[in-house]
């Protein structure tokens, strides 16, 4: 795979300062929520801080492991479906069984409240490991973007960065980052011995944001409840309105991150981000063009999403006869995008997909049931 290109494009980045973040740049996706539980109850959420409906699809996540250069360790995913504007997409842990990896070892499946909560907004399964929601603190996580679909593109943009890529063997070890530049800590560290517990007097560091994985003397635990991207639940600070497009030399968690309180599994808040990036008040003049998807489109299990820029009043599926397979329920109100689960006895084949917005305006959508 091409991936020097990508290599090169960080090593010049590594170069670079993160700059100050302009007023309201409410142009392109970012990561708005970052969730580090217990086992492999991980996820991410992306926040579309635009008025416009996107295709995630031109955009991939990656997870640069253990310090890497590279995103071969960690793993990438492509995304997928609509995103409309001022609304989160969630890209969870798709581990559904424990797996025993020999030796003792499981990998535990991710908790599936966690996995029920994110059904509940547009999101995406991970795919099995490596994947980038089996983050456990020292790995970098990167949103891109590229015009070709192509994770291989040599124009990939660099959309958003947790973390800072090609650390190398200055976090590998480590447990991740902190909110403190440089610290000494003195603490008590547990010891066991023959089922005896005792506590030694020791100090641990936290170096350039990194939190030491040892003690000063090599022989204990550091302070790993320093490091804010290990076991902590984080949320983008409403301040933040774009991404940060350059790799940082050192990586600040507190700057633009908050901690949810609670410690480890607290994961109440995905779903909804709150933003300075307000909604457009910019009256629509009723006959403007409207952007409405299907996804899936081939559908398969009868259901799909409808997705507008414009809120969607009233919704109409009808086979090539004419005939009505499926009406919407007045009652569920209007919003932006509509989940149309088919009858079950409807045939396999095309359909037409009628949708009247709020504003007046309708669409007709064709669309193949497998």
């Amino acid at each position: 795979m091409k991936k020097t290109l990508l290599i090169a494009l960080f090593v010049l980045m590594t170069a670079l300062t993160v700059p100050a973040q302009e007023t309201a740049d409410c142009s392109e996706l970012f990561f708005s929520e970052y969730v580090e539980g217990s086992g492999n109850s991980k996820a991410l959420e992306i926040y579309n801080p635009t008025d416009q409906v996107i295709d995630l699809s031109y955009y991939f996540v990656a997870r640069f492991s253990n310090g890497s250069s590279t995103f071969t360790a960690g793993g990438y995913t492509q995304l997928e479906g609509f995103l409309p504007g001022h609304s989160v997409f969630i890209l969870v842990n798709g581990q559904t069984e424990d797996v025993d990896l020999g030796g003792g070892n499981i990998s535990p499946k991710c908790d599936p409240a966690l996995q029920e909560l994110a059904s509940n907004y547009p999101y995406l399964m991970d795919h099995k490991y490596p994947a980038p929601t089996y983050m456990n603190g020292n790995d970098a996580i990167v949103l891109m973007k590229s015009a070709d679909k192509d994770i291989n593109d040599p124009d990939i943009q660099i959309i958003d960065i947790i973390g800072e890529v090609g650390l190398g063997n200055k976090i590998e070890k480590e447990y991740g980052w902190s909110n403190i530049q440089d610290t000494t800590v003195t603490y008590n560290a547990r010891v066991i011995n023959d089922e005896d517990t005792t506590y030694v007097e020791t100090k641990g560091k936290v170096i350039d944001w990194i939190v030491q994985h040892t003690d000063t003397t090599g022989q204990f635990f550091g302070p790993f409840w320093l490091a804010w991207t290990k076991d902590h639940t984080l949320v983008r600070k409403p301040s933040v309105t774009k991404g940060v497009t350059q790799n940082p030399e050192g990586f600040d968690v507190a700057a633009q991150w908050d901690t949810v309180p609670g410690g480890k599994d607290q994961w109440d808040s995905l779903g909804t981000h709150t933003c300075n990036c307000a909604v457009s008040s910019v009256q629509d003049p009723g006959n403007t063009f409207s952007q409405v998807y299907i996804y899936p489109n081939p559908v398969t299990y009868h259901t799909f999403e409808i997705i507008s820029d414009r809120p969607i009043e009233k919704v109409v599926v009808t086979n090539l006869l004419g005939q009505e397979v499926f009406l919407s329920d007045p009652a569920e109100g209007v919003n932006h995008s509509y989940r149309v689960t088919l009858p079950a006895q409807a045939p396999p084949g095309i359909y037409l997909v009628r949708v009247n917005l709020k504003n007046g305006n309708s669409t007709v959508r064709k669309i193949l049931v497998k």
